[in-house]
C-alpha cells in the first residue's frame, strides 16, 4: 500500500476538491491510503467527511499584491504567483518549508495537486507530482514564460519570480527550476476541461483532455421557473445580484454559499426562495430557464452540457475568461467585473436572456454537440498514470 497526498492550495468554492475526489476514490479502491491537504476546511468537510477521507489544513499564503502594483491588472499566471509570495523570499520560503514539513510527515509516494504551486515547488525534483486542473490554473509548463490571459502587459517581471524561486531552492539545498512554468511540470500534467474553455489552448503541445467525470446528458424537460442561482455571499457585489433578482419579479430558487442564517433570512424576507443546502445540479438546473452563477469552470461545463443559458457574475479573471468564452458561443450574458453594475442591470440581463430565443437555441445546440462528442474516460487515464507511481 502506498500513501498519496492530494493537495489544494489556491482558489475557492468546491471545484478543486471535487476534482481531486474521484481520483482519491480510485486510488483507495486500488488499496492505497489517501490524505488531503485542503485550503478550505469547511468546504472540504462537506465533501470529504461523508467519504471517510482524512484531511488537514494546507499551507497557503494570503494573496496580496506586491507594493505599488495594487491597482495594476494581472495578466499572467506569474502575476498570480506574485500575489502569494513568489517574488519575496521572506514570504515564499516559510510557505514552502511548511509544505515540506507536511510532505515529511505524510511521506507520500505520490502528490496529486489541483491549484497548488507551493507544494509543486516544495516537491520539485524530489517527489513525483501529478498536476490536474482547468486551463486557467495550468498554463503550459513547457514554455519559457507564461503567456498572457488578457490584453495587458505583465505587472510582474518573471525574471524576479525565477530569482526568488531559485534562491528559496538554494537555501533548501534543492534543485533549481530553469523556468517559472517548469515548476508546474511535475511528473504529469492533465488539463481537465472542455477544449473550448482552455485559456491557453493555442499554446499547448498537449491539448485539454476533457472533463474528469462524464458530463450529464442534455435536459429534455421544459423548465417551470425562470432562474436558478448558485452564488457566494462572500463576493461583496452578490447583494446587488440578489436585489436585481428580487426586483425582477421572476420565479426562481437560489443556493447561497458563505451566508449566515441571518443573511439568508433577510433575503427570504425580500421574496427570494433560498435553499439551506446545495441542490442536485441536474434537478436545480432542470427547473430553470436561466442559471445565474459566478462562472466557475465546473458550473460552466455542467450547465453547457445540460443546455441552459447562463447569466454570469465573474468575481475574478478566470471566471471573466469563462464568461467571455460563453459569450462567444452566444449562450450567456455577463455582468461587468469588479461590481461595475447595479441591480437594475441584473434584472435587464435576466429579462434579455429569457426573452431572446437565440440563447435558448444555442444552449441546446451546444449541449447536443457535447453529448455526441464522446471521449475516452479521462478518469481512467489519470488514475492509470497515478497508479504507475504507487507500486
Amino acid at each position: 500500500m502506498a500513501r498519496v497526498l492530494l493537495a489544494w492550495e489556491l482558489g475557492d468554492g468546491f471545484g478543486h476538491i471535487t476534482r481531486l475526489l474521484p481520483i482519491a476514490r480510485r486510488l483507495r479502491e486500488a488499496g492505497h491510503d489517501c490524505v488531503f491537504a485542503v485550503r478550505s476546511l469547511e468546504n472540504s468537510h462537506v465533501v470529504l467527511a461523508p467519504e471517510g477521507f482524512t484531511f488537514v489544513q494546507a499551507p497557503f499564503a494570503i494573496p496580496a499584491s506586491p507594493p505599488g502594483q495594487e491597482k495594476e491588472p494581472m495578466s499572467t499566471f506569474g502575476d498570480i504567483l506574485a500575489t502569494v509570495g513568489f517574488t519575496d523570499v521572506n514570504r515564499l520560503l516559510p510557505m514552502v518549508t511548511a509544505w515540506q514539513g507536511l510532505i515529511d510527515v505524510v511521506d507520500p509516494a505520490l502528490i496529486v495537486t489541483d491549484y497548488a504551486p507551493g507544494v509543486c515547488l516544495a516537491a520539485y525534483g524530489a517527489r513525483p507530482v501529478v498536476n490536474i486542473g482547468d486551463g486557467f490554473i495550468l498554463p503550459p509548463p513547457e514554455l519559457d514564460r507564461f503567456p498572457p490571459f488578457r490584453d495587458a502587459p505583465p505587472r510582474t517581471d518573471e525574471a524576479k519570480i525565477l530569482a526568488t524561486v531559485q534562491e528559496v531552492q538554494r537555501r533548501r539545498g534543492r534543485p533549481l527550476p530553469p523556468t517559472v512554468p517548469s515548476i508546474l511540470a511535475g511528473s504529469g500534467v492533465f488539463v481537465i476541461t472542455l477544449p473550448e474553455l482552455d485559456f491557453y489552448g493555442r499554446h499547448r503541445q498537449k491539448p485539454a483532455i476533457g472533463t474528469l467525470t462524464q458530463l450529464p446528458p442534455p435536459l429534455e424537460e421544459e423548465p417551470g421557473e425562470d432562474y436558478f442561482g448558485y452564488l457566494s455571499l462572500s463576493y461583496p457585489h452578490t447583494a446587488k445580484v440578489l436585489e436585481g433578482l428580487a426586483q425582477s419579479g421572476r420565479s426562481g430558487r437560489i443556493y447561497l454559499r458563505d451566508a449566515t442564517p441571518q443573511a439568508i433570512q433577510t433575503w427570504r424576507e425580500r421574496g427570494l426562495l433560498i435553499h439551506d443546502r446545495p441542490q442536485p445540479m441536474r434537478e436545480a438546473v432542470g427547473r430553470a430557464r436561466v442559471v445565474v452563477h459566478h462562472g466557475g469552470v465546473g458550473t460552466v461545463e455542467t450547465v453547457l452540457a445540460l443546455g441552459r443559458p447562463q447569466l454570469v457574475v465573474p468575481r475574478h479573471q478566470e471566471q471573466r475568461g469563462n464568461a467571455n468564452a460563453l459569450g462567444g458561443m452566444r449562450v450567456a450574458v455577463s455582468m461587468r467585473s469588479a461590481g461595475a453594475f447595479e441591480p437594475t442591470h441584473v434584472t435587464q440581463a435576466l429579462t434579455h436572456l429569457l426573452e431572446t430565443e437565440h440563447f435558448r437555441h444555442n444552449a441546446r445546440t451546444i449541449a447536443r454537440r457535447l453529448a455526441e462528442r464522446g471521449s475516452d474516460s479521462v478518469l481512467d487515464v489519470i488514475t492509470a498514470h497515478c497508479l504507475s507511481f504507487c507500486g
